[in-house]
């Protein structure tokens, strides 16, 4: 065999090696929402009272290739309750319209992890992610924190959502008016990595 075909077979036997090692690196991260929560902070104006609220947590199915992370977390509109069934059904029906748009939707796509992370030790202190969210039928590039206890398995994750950006009224209730920016924390308390 001479030289240059030996050359043309090590650069294959190369390039299969790292395609391999990529799948055998690919993993998925998995939760289910009885395995957390999601809950917002609105503030009223001009009485600055506080509006929050709680729901059950995210579906969230993610692909992990060695340190980039790919797929989506979905949370369900209608499982949102602010403690008054009132201003729960006005929530979701006049302001979220939940029947037209049942879901809030994060996807992610090449998300890169910080520098260390693997998916063996999979543990971030404080840092931040990029992402797309699509709420009320519109898509909006967001940008928040998270932290991911390895031991645990468990994550946290905040970020802020104009109500404006996504086409959703701004709520009122006799002169009291909801500010355009709500707060929103996710928990996760079960994550499922699956190599």
């Amino acid at each position: 065999m001479n030289l240059l075909n030996k050359l043309k077979i090590d650069k294959y036997l190369i390039l299969a090696a790292i395609l391999l090692c990529n799948v055998a690196l690919a993993s998925e991260i998995k939760t289910t929402a009885n395995a957390g929560k999601v809950e917002f902070e609105a503030i009223g104006r001009p009485s600055m009272i506080k509006i929050k609220g709680i729901g059950e947590g995210v579906n969230a199915n993610l692909k992990v290739n060695v340190n980039k992370i790919s797929g989506e977390a979905v949370f369900r509109l209608d499982s949102l309750t602010t403690g008054i069934e009132m201003r729960d059904e006005h929530m979701k029906e006049k302001y979220l319209q939940v029947k037209n748009y049942p879901d809030a939707k994060m996807v992610f796509n090449e998300f890169q992890m910080p520098a260390g992370w693997t998916i063996k030790s999979p543990k971030v202190a404080t840092s931040s992610f990029r992402g797309k969210l699509i709420l009320h039928g519109v898509e909006r590039e967001i940008t928040g924190l998270y932290t991911l206890d390895a031991q645990a398995m468990k994550s946290t994750a905040s970020f802020e959502v104009k109500l404006s950006d996504f086409k959703i009224e701004i709520p009122t209730y006799l002169g009291v008016k909801v500010a355009d920016i709500v707060k929103i924390s996710i928990s996760l308390d079960k994550i499922n990595i699956i190599q």
